[in-house]
């Protein structure tokens, strides 16, 4: 089902998405491309979210559950080069 939106036609399934302020401040200031090879050291995840934390105004344990929903859902991932971690956007 579509309906008319202010913008234009929306489908039901974008009109309930929901964007996340953290991500979008994230992509705007391009924060995580911004970090670079990291090293590897406990987990990659709460390695980015400490590194996170440190840039953005949010707590660590939200950008913690952002960080860890957002590579389980695909759209964050981390290779593995040099013995160092590259996050980046999928």
């Amino acid at each position: 089902m579509e309906e008319q939106g202010a913008l234009g036609l929306h489908s039901e399934s974008t009109k309930t998405r929901r964007r996340s302020p953290l991500a979008v401040a994230l992509l705007k200031s391009d924060v995580i491309e911004s970090l670079g090879m990291m090293r590897v050291e406990g987990d990659p995840v709460e390695g980015l979210a400490s590194a996170i934390a440190e840039i953005v105004p949010y707590p660590l344990q939200q950008i913690r559950e952002n960080v860890t929903k957002w590579v389980k859902d695909g759209l964050l991932a981390y290779d593995v080069r040099d013995g160092r971690l590259i996050w980046s956007w999928s």
